[in-house]
Parts: structure tokens; sequence; C-alpha cells
């Protein structure tokens, strides 16, 4: 069981080829095989045996050529340390010392055996002649001749030593799973117990396998949703942890009993791997299909189904973009997680076992560690990988988003100046509404009519309400001021300072007229102190207007509405003297009551104007 192995340790001696030729069946370090079928089964004679074909290692030495052509060496090879059962082919049938067509396949040999450059066949420095020998004097067997005054025993350990060197050079003994120091190169175990640990360490690689075909089924099927794409990723990655336990179940098994050889770990480590792999690719699969209908949403969406969404759109796009952003911390945190675990893996520890995915799986006396390292390597740039994939699908996911919302304020802001435009024109249309309502209540006597002056009473405001004071009319100061020269007079309104100078002065017409102008610019003021957010632009397109309507109404005719409060319209142009000389006080009076706002005084102006008012 484990293939064949000298019957006992050797002894120091045992390492003599010389030895073995002679006492193959003693405490040799060797054993034996043959060029031909016939010649390893001629022993046996006409019995039905056995003969199993082994592949050439380099542990193999040619006895024949190492002895020097001795004949009873002709087509006999020694073979240090034994041969394992991955070594072996298949075995001939033999019977009656002939051989026949049955060949039965090792279904277990191991071509990683295979030697990458022919072996060398010869070793004289393990030859080990007798110490007075006449071989020692000829090449290349001089070279190696037993150390002068050294003793048959010290000259035995000198050939032991040879063999550990040997083994230890070239990666020899590594190839063949050779514990350093240790021959031979395995030791049979009883056949039950022997029986025991195959099955433990069969049932851990098949299991290994099982958990590997389970990962491949999770990573190939075909999701629905995101949901069940992280469902496959899951159970991936469970059975990638599983095959990995098992593997190290097979790594420890094999370093525990060295009859065991390395397929069985290998093909565990293979299957490992594979999981590891395929439980990476199932988790990419399900981080970008989530990705993709986070995104998806805003990928398909034209710019005027962005434009016409509801306000809601806007908080979803900025939930959507912090878990995108979420994802992404997750994501850096993993891709720093694999660069640390590629950087450590120089420095991996040298355990054979593994309990965990990021753990080495490695056989020290089967394989160099690099070897093992370049495997867990290839697994871990393959999360890199992913993990760069991922970084990629977030960047463009945020940047679809991003544009999303870009679009999104560019609509709200297109939103918000639709409706300040609608509230503008509301505004507009309530206010010269008020006027034309206004102007009609104005109708009800001759003087009242005309008291549309300058919009004195429109929309229910006074002149002073629009901004239209002391300032905008050059309003003089109250009534007890002193007198004006009388030259002044012809200066305009700013120097009257009675209520009868200012009647006066109307009725001269040298009293100033309300300008289209300073209408204006009384609705300007007013306008811009309602709750309307307008562009400026729009503004005073709005005013212009409100303007051009109350000036059509009202202002065009300032220049005679104040002398129509006491006559009719044809008296009033025709005349420039005053038909009552109350009348220019009273005149003044209802001027500046209806500057000032005072409907007492407005009311009591007009009850004594109305005797000097008359009708058409």
């Amino acid at each position: 069981m484990g293939g064949y192995a000298p019957l006992e340790a050797p002894s120091p001696l045992g390492f003599s080829l010389e030895f073995h030729a002679h006492h193959s069946h003693g405490p040799s370090a060797y054993v034996s095989a043959y060029e031909s079928v016939e010649q390893a089964a001629l022993p046996y004679g006409h019995s039905r045996v056995w003969v199993a074909q082994v592949l050439k290692s380099t542990n193999m030495f040619n006895l024949y050529e190492t002895l020097g052509f001795q004949d009873h060496a002709r087509g006999v090879f020694a073979v240090l340390g034994g041969v394992r059962h991955g070594q072996i082919k298949g075995w001939q049938l033999v019977e009656h010392g002939r051989v026949t067509n049955v060949f039965i396949e090792n279904t277990h040999f191991d071509r990683a055996y295979t030697p990458h450059r022919p072996p060398e066949q010869v070793r004289p420095q393990l030859a080990g002649f007798e110490m007075d020998s006449h071989m020692w004097n000829s090449p290349p067997w001089s070279h190696y001749r037993p150390r002068p005054g050294s003793t048959p025993q010290e000259y035995a350990q000198q050939l032991q030593q040879s063999a550990n060197d040997l083994m230890a050079s070239n990666g020899l003994g590594v190839a063949l799973g050779w514990t350093p120091g240790q021959f031979p190169l395995f030791h049979q175990p009883p056949e039950s117990d022997g029986h025991h640990i195959l099955h433990l360490v069969d049932e851990a690689a098949y299991r290994a396998k099982i958990h590997a075909d389970a990962a491949h089924l999770a990573k190939g099927s075909r999701y629905r949703d995101t949901a069940e794409a992280y469902q496959l990723a899951t159970m991936a990655r469970t059975a990638a942890t599983h095959a990995v336990s098992e593997a190290a179940k097979v790594a420890d098994l094999t370093t525990q009993h060295d009859f065991l050889g390395r397929l069985y770990f290998a093909s565990a480590r293979r299957e490992a791997l594979k999981a590891r792999s395929l439980a990476v690719r199932a988790e990419k699969n399900a981080q970008f299909a989530l990705i993709s209908e986070l995104t998806g949403e805003w990928l398909h969406m034209s710019r005027d189904e962005i434009d016409l969404e509801d306000p809601a759109l806007a908080i979803r796009a900025t939930q959507t973009l912090q878990r995108i952003q979420a994802i992404k911390a997750r994501n850096d945190i993993q891709m720093q997680a694999v660069h640390d675990k590629e950087d450590g893996l120089t420095g991996a520890a040298a355990e054979p076992a593994a309990t965990g995915e990021n753990t080495l799986l490695w056989l020290p006396k089967w394989e160099a560690k690099s070897l093992a390292q370049g495997l867990e390597r290839s697994v871990v740039k393959m999360e890199i990988l992913a993990a760069q994939f991922i970084d990629k699908a977030i960047q463009w996911s945020i940047t679809t988003i991003t544009e999303a919302q870009q679009i999104l304020a560019q609509a709200a802001e297109k939103a918000k100046a639709a409706k300040d435009k609608k509230d503008m024109q509301d505004a507009k249309t309530r206010t010269v509404y008020s006027l034309a309502q206004q102007t009609d209540k104005l109708s009800g006597s001759p003087w009242a009519k005309s008291a549309t002056v300058a919009g004195l009473t429109i929309a229910g405001l006074t002149l002073a309400a629009f901004g239209l004071g002391a300032a905008a009319m050059s309003v003089a100061p109250p009534l007890a001021a002193a007198p004006p020269p009388p030259a002044a007079a012809a200066h305009g309104l700013a120097t009257w300072q009675t209520p009868e100078d200012f009647g006066q002065a109307v009725i001269a017409g040298t009293a100033p007229k309300l300008s289209a102008q300073a209408l204006a610019d009384s609705l300007v003021r007013k306008a811009a102190s309602q709750p309307v957010q307008v562009k400026a632009a729009e503004v005073e397109e709005l005013l212009a207007e409100m303007a051009l309507q109350a000036v059509s109404e009202s202002a065009a005719k300032v220049a005679d509405k104040v002398a129509l409060l006491a006559h009719d319209r044809r008296r009033a142009r025709r005349s420039t003297q005053p038909s009552s000389p109350d009348v220019p006080f009273w005149l003044a009076v209802a001027r500046r009551a209806a500057e000032q706002g005072a409907l007492e005084a407005y009311s009591l102006a007009d009850v004594k104007l109305r005797p000097h008012s008359s009708s058409r």
C-alpha cells in the first residue's frame, strides 16, 4: 500500500549500491526495478505474477553502469527510498513466464512524477565498493574513494550523507515527497489502518469536488433578480469555504501519513481553488446586478422623461447615490484586503493545512513554496480584477446618477421659473383688473371722475401707498408754512405753501403735470414690494405693460383734472379764474387729502365742491 518501499529501515551500509546488488533483501535503502517485464518476473518462475510498470525518476540508478558493468547487475535499477504508488502506470500480467496482453491501468497514476529532464542513471558516489576495492583507482569512482583512515562504519555514514545530499539537491526529494533525513520515502501501514486512512482522504477529496461542483452550479445558474443573484453568490461562497476546508483535511492527512502521495491533495486543492474562483465571479455578478438595478432607472430614462418626473425623483436619486456610495465603500475595503493578501503571500505561513480560504494550501515536503504561492496568487489576482471591475461599474453608476441629478436640478429651476412667471402674470392680471374696477367706482361725480389723476385711488391705494409722496411730487411743507414771494408762483409746485396757493397754481396752469414716467416709477416701486419672485427682465416687462395701461386710463389727462374738480370740462379749459373764492382752497385740500390717504378730508372736500361742479 502506497507503492514499493524497502522492507525495513536501512543501515548506513544499506545506502551502498554494491551492498544492494548482493543483499537486496537486507537493510537496503533501495528497491530493484528492471528494464523488462520478463526480467522482473524471472525470480517468480512460472508463477502467475503482476509486474508493475513504473515511470523513470531521478531516484533510479543504473546498477550495471554504476558498479562498473558487472554482469549480474545488467538491466537492473536501484530506486532510492522506494517507488510511490503514483509512479506506477499499471500492472502487466505474467503467466508461466510469458507476458500476457492483460494490463490494468493505475487510476491514481500521477504524471507530475515525470522528470523535467532525463534522470542521471550513474551515481558513482553511491557505489559503495569494499574499502580496498581496485575500483577506487579508476574514474569516476576515484573521485569518491573513502577518506584515508576512515573505518567501514564511517564510510557507511559517508554514503548515507551522500544519499541525503542527493535527495536534497535539485528538488529531487520534494518531487518525491521525501521527508529530509528519512528513509525509506514512506512506511507501509498495516492493511486495515491503511484502508481506513485511504477512505478518509478519498472522502475528503471527493467532498471538495462536490462543493466545487456546487459553487459551479451556483455561479452558472440564471437569476431573475438581484436578490436571487446574492443568494447564489452566498451559496457559491459557502461551497468554496467547504471545499477549502476539505482540501485542508487532505493536506493534514497527507502530511501525517507519508505513504499517501500528493495526488489526493493536488486534486482537492484544484477543486478548492476552482470553487474560490467561481465564488469570486458569482460575487462579482451579484454586485454588478445590484449596481445595474440601481442605475438602470436613470440609464434608460430620457431627458424629457426626467424633466416630466414628479418631485420625488430628486429624492430617490439622492438615496440611490447614497446606496452606490455605500457599495463603493465596501468594495474599497475588499480591494485593500486582497491587495494586502497579495503582498502577504511572500510571507505566508508554511503550515500545510488550511482552515480558511485565505490560508495558503501547501505541502512543504511535496512542492516548493513558490508553487503554492503562485496558485494562491492566481486566485487573489482574480479577486483584485473583480474588485476593479466593480469599482469601474460604481464609477459608471455614480456618473450616470450625477448626470440625472443635474438634469433634475435644471428641470426644477425651469419649473420654478415657470411658476414665478405665472405668479407674476396673475399679479399683473389682478392689478389691471383692480385698476379698472377702481376707475369705475370714481365715476360718481364730475370732479371725482377726474380724481383718477395720477392713479390717486387706483386699486384702492393712494399716491402715498404707491410711493409717490412729497419726494415724487415735490410736495411742499405743511399748510402752516409761510407764503412764498409772489414772484415765485410761476416756478412750479415746489414753491406753493398753502392749499390756496396750490389751487391758484393749478387754475393758472403753472402746477406741474404728473408724467407717465412718474406713474411708471410708482408702479415699479409698488410691484417690487410684492412677494413675487421674478427675474429683473420679467419685472421690467410686466411693469412697462402695467404703466402703459394705467397711463392710458388716467395719466394722459393729468393736465386738466384738478381744474375739473370745480368746473365741467369745457369751462375749465376756457377759464383760468375760480367761480368761488373758496374753491381753490378746497381743491388744494382735496389734492392733499388724496395724496395722504385722508379719506375723511377727501369726502369733506367733495361735499364742499359739489355745488360748484356742473354737469354736461
